[in-house]
């Protein structure tokens, strides 16, 4: 018998499987530890809890019901440019932090917790700013432009008086 032979006599392929599907539920758990850590560090920079959409299809409506079984109507944005609007639209006098953005839209099930999503959403608001989409008041924090049909509607209303 060859060592090959002999590796292939004594490789317990159930034993491994077993092992895989441990390894699974604890990357389950974790995804949900972290994404938990990003909604109690969305409310401690100030966001308002809100009932969190499930991952789901860009642009479909979640149906997951919240924690006390609040069905969710909330539609999940198609981009991050318009998820990082809905956002900072939740309090759009704000000028927020690039974290807080990230860790809100991990709260929400709207962003992946990893280094190449945040990498994109970086670029993403980068791109925003460039566009004028977003101001950045001071280095580290952006805010919504204040909205353009307002401003004239306001403008209008000056006239008038």
């Amino acid at each position: 018998m060859s060592a090959t032979d002999d590796f292939l006599e004594g490789y317990d392929e159930r034993k491994i499987e077993r092992e895989i599907a441990r390894l699974e539920v604890l990357k389950e758990e974790l995804s949900l530890v972290r994404r938990l850590k990003a909604l109690r560090a969305s409310q401690v920079v100030g966001e308002s809890p809100k009932s969190e959409p499930s991952p789901a299809a860009n642009g479909k409506p979640s149906t997951m019901a919240a924690a006390g079984g609040v069905p969710l109507n909330e539609t999940i944005p198609a981009t991050r440019r318009e998820a990082i609007e809905a956002v900072m639209k939740s309090d759009p006098e704000r000028a927020w932090r690039l974290s807080e953005v990230r860790a809100t839209l991990i709260a929400r099930g709207w962003l992946p917790d990893t280094e190449e999503s945040n990498h994109r959403l970086q670029v993403a608001v980068s791109r925003m700013f460039k566009r004028k989409q977003l101001e950045r008041p001071q280095t580290g924090f952006y805010k919504l432009p204040p909205p353009k049909q307002a401003a004239l509607e306001d403008a209008a209303g000056s006239e008038e008086s």
